[in-house]
């Protein structure tokens, strides 16, 4: 079954919080306070770079679901980047 019929299918006035991230997947911000870690990568992105280092700084404070989230924005912003990829397969 595909969204939009799911959708039509449910009762009027039915909160759709459950759906929400499915409708508009949120930005990966760039957090302020982290710390200034930081593991060179081969990127010709520098802020490819900075995702990076936040998930690696996120991924050793435990914060997985963080860290994998800036790892893959990471890689989509420097596909040739295979340290993002070995980020997501740490955590």
């Amino acid at each position: 079954m595909n969204l939009a019929l799911a959708l039509r299918r449910l009762p009027a006035g039915v909160v759709l919080l459950g759906i929400l991230p499915l409708l508009a997947p949120a930005a990966v911000p760039l957090f302020e306070g982290l710390g200034a870690h930081t593991r060179k990568i081969t990127t010709a992105s520098p802020e490819a770079q900075k995702y990076f280092d936040q998930g690696l700084t996120l991924m050793y404070g435990f914060n997985h679901d963080e860290a994998i989230r800036s790892f893959q924005k990471a890689a989509e912003l420097d596909s040739a980047a295979l340290m993002p990829w070995w980020g997501i397969a740490l955590c």
